[in-house]
C-alpha cells in the first residue's frame, strides 16, 4: 500500500511520538494489536514508503528461558515461511530490552 501526500503529518507524528527502527518508523499511538509479551504497531518503511507491522517483544515481560526459547522458534519459522497466504517477515531487530519482528501489513 503507497502512502498518500496526505500521511506526511502521519510520519512527522511517528519521530515526535514513536520510534525509529533501521528504516521503519512506527507511532506509540498506532496499536493493531496487543498480547502478553508484545504490542504490534503499524509502521511505515521509509525506503519503499508502504505500511508494515511491527511487532514489540518487551524481554522484561519474560518468565523463563522458554519464553526465549519460543521467541527465537517464531523468528526462526516466520523468516522460513514463503507462502501467498501468510505476510512475509521483512526484518528482525534486537535491542537490549525488545525484539523487533516486522511484517508485510495488509
Amino acid at each position: 500500500m503507497h502512502l498518500g501526500i496526505n500521511d506526511n503529518r502521519q510520519e512527522d507524528d511517528a519521530l515526535e511520538n514513536g520510534k525509529k527502527i533501521d528504516n521503519y518508523y512506527y507511532n506509540f499511538n498506532d496499536v493493531i494489536g496487543k498480547g502478553n509479551f508484545s504490542q504490534v504497531f503499524r509502521g511505515v518503511d521509509h525506503t519503499t514508503n508502504k505500511y508494515v507491522a511491527i511487532k514489540v517483544v518487551n524481554f522484561s515481560s519474560f518468565t523463563s528461558t522458554v519464553a526465549e526459547q519460543l521467541l527465537k522458534n517464531e523468528v526462526n519459522i516466520l523468516k522460513e515461511l514463503d507462502h501467498e497466504n501468510v505476510v512475509k517477515c521483512l526484518d528482525v531487530f534486537k535491542s537490549k530490552n525488545n525484539c523487533y519482528i516486522v511484517t508485510e501489513f495488509y
